[in-house]
């Protein structure tokens, strides 16, 4: 399935000064909003949020997912997404097109969250010298890296 991913909107905010707390809770989150036809395709809205609590502040992106599929998957999809009381896709699609939101999106907050002065989304390996570890290579699959290198 190939997907492409552009955003609409972004928002950070740091609400005060966070200095003198000693956890902070990371939460991220992406939500469909939207689902229509779209040439070869589908296109899917999104919002991913990731909030920083306690009430430290957050980062919201809006988006689109562009989805290429034939067209029986595509009206399967429209099908499922309107019958359904909670806009759900076919779970294969699903799990695809929240997959490509998240690892974009994370991303993104990263960069965004150093700006704002916010630790990243997700924690960051340390390197502590002295110690062996054991460290094995991380596997990605063609389709995962072909994602990123266009």
């Amino acid at each position: 399935m190939n997907i492409t991913a552009s955003y609409k909107a972004i928002e950070a905010r740091k609400f005060g000064s966070s200095t003198n707390l000693q956890t902070i809770q990371i939460s991220s989150k992406s939500t469909l909003t939207h689902l229509t036809k779209a040439e070869n395709g589908l296109s899917v809205g999104f919002v991913f949020v990731s909030n920083y609590e306690p009430n430290i502040g957050f980062i919201r992106i809006e988006g689109e997912i562009y989805v290429a599929a034939n067209p029986e998957e595509a009206n399967k999809a429209l099908k499922e997404w309107e019958s359904s009381e909670n806009k759900h896709l076919p779970q294969e699609m699903a799990e695809v097109v929240h997959n490509s939101i998240i690892s974009n999106c994370m991303m993104e907050t990263a960069v965004i969250s150093r700006e704002i002065n916010l630790p990243p989304p997700f924690p960051i390996p340390h390197v502590q010298l002295g110690k062996e570890q054991n460290v094995q290579p991380a596997e990605v699959a063609n389709s995962d890296a072909t994602r990123y290198i266009q």
